[in-house]
C-alpha cells in the first residue's frame, strides 16, 4: 500500500515511490518524512507541460515514471539517490533553454550553495541536490545549472540548443 520502496543503508535513508520520491530517515523508529520531491513541469521559454501522475515501474536499483514526452528515473546506490530524465525528442520549438521544475514537499529549506543546492530538513538533516550534468545522445556534455526558485521549487536549466536527441 506504500508503493515501491528502497532502503539506502549507506545514508540511513528509505525511499518510497508513488509520485516522485519520498525520502525518510530509516535510522528513526517511525522513519519520519525528510523530503518529498518530483518533477512538476518542464518547458522552454513560456511554453510548458505540467506532469500528470504516472505509475512507477522498477528494474534492479532503478525506479522510473514514463510521462508522455519524457522518462523520470531514480537510481539508488551507495552514493545516494540519483535523479534523472530521458527526453527522446527536443520538446517545444522555441530557441530558449530547456527547464525542468522539481517540486519539494515537506518542511525543508532549500539554499543555493555554489552550483549545488543544500536541503535542510525540519529534523536537522542536510541533504544535497548536487552534481548536475546533462548529456546529449552522443555523450556530449551540455551546459546546465540549477537554482532555487522558491521554498518549494527548484529549476534545472539545460542549454540543449546544440544537443543531438535520439
Amino acid at each position: 500500500e506504500n508503493g515501491l520502496q528502497a532502503p539506502n543503508r549507506a545514508h540511513n535513508l528509505r525511499f518510497y515511490f508513488k509520485q516522485g520520491v519520498q525520502v525518510h530517515d530509516r535510522s528513526q523508529t517511525d522513519e519520519p518524512l525528510l523530503l518529498g520531491m518530483g518533477l512538476a513541469a518542464y518547458g522552454r521559454g513560456d511554453q510548458q507541460q505540467t506532469i500528470q501522475y504516472a505509475q512507477p515501474t522498477h528494474q534492479d536499483n532503478e525506479v522510473s515514471y514514463q510521462h508522455p514526452q519524457l522518462r523520470e528515473w531514480y537510481r539508488n546506490s551507495s552514493k545516494g539517490l540519483e535523479q534523472g530524465f530521458d527526453l527522446p525528442t527536443r520538446p517545444f520549438a522555441a530557441e530558449a533553454e530547456l527547464w525542468l521544475d522539481i517540486q519539494l514537499q515537506g518542511e525543508v529549506k532549500a539554499q543555493q550553495n555554489g552550483a549545488d543546492i543544500q536541503l535542510q530538513t525540519q529534523s536537522g538533516r542536510t541533504l544535497s541536490f548536487a552534481q548536475l550534468h546533462a548529456d546529449d545522445a552522443t555523450g556530449k556534455r551540455l551546459p546546465s545549472r540549477m537554482v532555487v526558485l522558491d521554498e518549494s521549487r527548484l529549476r534545472l536549466w539545460i542549454d540543449d540548443r546544440q544537443a543531438v536527441y535520439p
